[in-house]
């Protein structure tokens, strides 16, 4: 944990400054998406699975994840949250439309966050 210290002082002001912990010769890091891993598993016509293994937790267990996902073009977001480490199910999508996805990782040290785009086909498979 940072300690706080009095760096200066005159009559009329202090000065403060964090010195930083011990970080078991480590640096922290925060949660962040692997590229190499796809964000969907799997996406019909009505519902995508998404692929929560690809956060790399930054050696801090990932304590929830939030999605926020809505077709391109509309203002509202619909929110999930999850505490889930593998898969998530995004259900009663639209057929053949585009969607944004952020989603949002965290863990003790801080949160991550990952954007993608993604579109569901039409029932008839085509795109």
């Amino acid at each position: 944990q940072p300690r706080l210290t009095v760096s200066t002082t005159s009559t009329s002001s202090i000065t403060l400054a964090w010195i930083p912990g011990d970080n078991g010769g480590s640096s922290i890091r925060e949660p962040q998406f692997n590229k190499d891993q796809p964000v969907f598993t799997y996406v019909n016509s009505t519902h995508a699975r998404l692929n929560l293994q690809g956060w790399a937790s930054g050696g801090c267990p990932i304590t929830s994840v939030t999605l926020e996902f809505r077709p391109k073009g509309m203002w509202t977001w619909q929110n999930v949250r999850t505490n889930a480490t593998t898969d998530v199910f995004l259900a009663e999508l639209r057929e053949g439309t585009w969607y944004e996805l952020k989603m949002k990782a965290c863990n003790s040290a801080g949160c991550g966050n990952q954007s993608s785009q993604f579109s569901t086909p039409n029932y008839d498979g085509s795109e």
